[in-house]
């Protein structure tokens, strides 16, 4: 009988790395496909009342930043494009109800004032990815309608007024910074 070491050494060590090339190959497709974050920034019109579409999927909300001028009222057309269920809740304000595959809901965030952070509620979709969050600028005086973005305060400072939200006139919420409207 013959000795079948080295044979089965080397059979072994490529079957393994084609193993390994397949898995690389399976997740780098998955990551280019269905994404683990593929986060997108919109930029919407200042002033007025503006109508956003958001789309939930795949552990993915697009867009995933929308920078918004301050005192635009704003919209969010929320629908889901997955195959499971998903949600979108602001933080400290209104959500929408868990939608199923093709649902959606239009959820009002009122008049912007300041930063907003949004995610999917079903388990561990949040730490995937699945976030929104919503950057509050001034719009400048020059003609190029350029936009500077809103100064963020130290790291542990308080904020020098009472900030959050408070329902506002007709049930909408309103991001407020210090007295209400």
């Amino acid at each position: 009988m013959r000795n079948l070491g080295p044979r089965w050494r080397r059979r072994t060590v490529i079957a393994v790395v084609v193993l390994v090339v397949v898995g690389a190959g399976v997740i780098a497709g998955f990551v280019a496909t269905c994404g683990l974050d593929t986060n997108t920034t919109q930029r919407v019109a200042a002033g007025g009342t503006r109508v956003v579409p958001v789309t939930l999927k795949d552990f993915d909300v697009t867009p995933g930043t929308l920078v918004v001028g301050r005192g635009t009222r704003l919209l969010l057309d929320v629908v889901n494009r997955g195959d499971q269920v998903h949600d979108l809740t602001v933080a400290g304000g209104p959500a929408t109800r868990m939608l199923g595959p093709g649902d959606s809901q239009r959820l009002d965030l009122g008049v912007a004032t300041q930063r907003l952070q949004s995610w999917c509620t079903v388990e561990s979709h949040k730490s995937l990815g699945m976030t929104l969050q919503v950057r509050v600028v001034r719009p400048t005086d020059d003609a190029a309608g350029t936009e500077a973005v809103e100064p963020r305060r130290a790291r542990g400072s308080a904020p020098t007024q009472a900030a959050g939200p408070r329902p506002a006139q007709g049930g909408a919420w309103q991001w407020l910074r210090g007295n209400p409207q």
